[in-house]
């Protein structure tokens, strides 16, 4: 504001062409911040003591359209959320350290999930221009938080576990995944390098590169990674599994089984629904030993959600032994205790 009078008193325009101001920074409760009232938070503690992603964080998810509060507990929030994102980075840096671009599988050879997941990066990429063009940071920054959170570590990163751990690496499964993780690191590190800048230059230094992140272009998505067919598709898988995840935490609450893998399901669903999933496999997508995908005909009293139609699902205890090795259960167990896909595995 100063630069702007100075300016038009001096040389008769503004010194900048465009500029986004916000309103004065208050405390939690809304009051001016005074130093007799004791209510004043310093820039420099908060980067002292916890670094300064932190701070730009709470800039980012701040609505710059209103007065901006800070205290504690908004920190604190803010450190919680900035602990997920980081979690996301050291999970795709562990499973990527000793990825080889040499083994890199194409777009269309990869599984269904991992496609899905390219579907995604592709949507959020375009969302993320419209919102930049808009100046909303703050749905910029949950955008991201939630693709971290829920995409990744709730949905792709909890189904993909078993395969990274347990698959043979020269698999094109496993192969796959760790190709898209590359592919999400490239994408979600330039995302966020504008906000959390020193984790993003520390976590790109940590993949071999010399150069800085922040001289790299952001990555325009490849046609071939859109797909609305596969969009809606999974979409509706996501339903299922949502309606199979809370009927294994019932059972886990009823001391039933203690971890999903114990479990086996019987997953009832409509026809429509039946057509579209029935090369899915379920227990992969819900992390349990087995499963059985039925008509919701021959359904009797399976947990159901009511914003869900068409899908009910049944739990029971999985029929076998714990193999020692991917932790699934199956009826048969060689002489080193573990299952015949992973005794393949390791004679690879």
């Amino acid at each position: 504001h100063s630069s702007l009078l100075e300016s038009c008193g001096t040389r008769d325009k503004a010194p900048f062409k465009s500029i986004l101001s916000h309103g004065f920074v208050v405390d939690g409760k809304g009051r001016k911040m005074s130093k007799s009232v004791g209510n004043v938070i310093s820039p420099d503690e908060i980067i002292n003591k916890y670094g300064a992603d932190i701070l730009r964080i709470w800039v980012v998810a701040s609505d710059y359209s209103e007065d901006l509060k800070i205290d504690n507990q908004i920190i604190n929030y803010q450190i919680d959320s900035y602990r997920k994102i980081r979690n996301t980075l050291r999970f795709l840096l562990g499973n990527l350290n000793n990825f080889n671009k040499q083994n890199l599988v194409d777009p269309e050879e990869m599984p269904e999930l991992e496609r899905y997941l390219l579907t995604r990066i592709s949507s959020l990429n375009e969302k993320l221009k419209e919102l930049v063009s808009k100046h909303d940071y703050h749905a910029i920054y949950t955008a991201l938080l939630n693709f971290c959170t829920l995409e990744l570590s709730a949905f792709y990163f909890d189904i993909r576990k078993d395969s990274l751990y347990c698959d043979d690496i020269k698999s094109i499964k496993r192969r796959s995944t760790s190709t898209c993780l590359h592919i999400i690191f490239e994408f979600l590190t330039k995302w966020l390098s504008p906000i959390v800048s020193f984790t993003c230059e520390e976590a790109w230094q940590a993949r071999g590169h010399t150069s800085s992140i922040h001289l790299e272009d952001f990555i325009p998505a490849k046609k071939e990674y859109q797909s609305t067919d596969l969009q809606k598709k999974w979409d509706m898988i996501k339903n299922v599994r949502k309606v199979i995840t809370g009927a294994l935490e019932k059972k886990r609450a009823e001391k039933i089984i203690g971890s999903s893998l114990e479990a086996h399901i019987k997953v009832y669903v409509s026809d429509e629904i039946k057509k579209i999933i029935a090369k899915i496999h379920l227990d992969e997508i819900a992390i349990t030993s087995s499963y059985e995908l039925l008509s919701d005909e021959s359904a009797d009293s399976g947990f159901v959600m009511d914003e869900i139609e068409g899908v009910s699902v049944e739990v029971e205890k999985v029929v076998g032994d714990k193999c020692n090795r991917c932790w699934k259960f199956t009826e048969a167990l060689n002489n080193n205790q573990i299952c015949n896909r992973c005794e393949k595995a390791i004679q690879q």
